[in-house]
């Protein structure tokens, strides 16, 4: 996954096009944050609020929104992230573990937070994991 050439192709597209007003696109982005508010609360909101800025610009491209993105802390360690509503323009929110399954205070590195949130961005066009699926994941 070359996510980092998507999103600086992402940030090209976007500022390249003088028939696009700015804020034409504007809608177009994680529209709010939330965090559970356990310790070291300022670390988990920095980290969605890294990541969503860092797909703005893939989601413009796409036009994709993401009505609220939130930190969550689900029961089962092997989940990282879960789109609600998502497939066809219905995402209603993208949820994201930041915190190790194991200790809240350990954080998952950015790269894997960033990659579930492009995960879980792909879901808002299309919701089964098929073929289709990871061909978008890997543009």
């Amino acid at each position: 996954l070359d996510f980092r050439a998507d999103v600086c192709q992402g940030l090209r597209t976007a500022f390249a096009s003088p028939s696009m007003a700015k804020d034409d696109r504007a809608h177009y982005k994680v529209h709010e944050i939330k965090t559970l508010g356990y310790e070291e609360d300022a670390q988990a909101l920095k980290l969605l609020r890294d990541a969503a800025y860092q797909v703005q610009p893939l989601m413009r491209r796409r036009n994709w929104v993401v009505p609220t993105l939130k930190e969550f802390y689900p029961a089962n360690a092997n989940l990282l992230g879960l789109n609600v509503g998502g497939g066809g323009g219905q995402t209603k929110e993208i949820k994201i573990r930041l915190r190790s399954a194991y200790s809240k205070l350990s954080f998952l590195r950015y790269e894997s937070v960033l990659g579930t949130m492009l995960h879980e961005l792909v879901h808002n066009v299309r919701g089964p994991h098929d073929s289709i699926f990871y061909k978008i994941l890997d543009e």
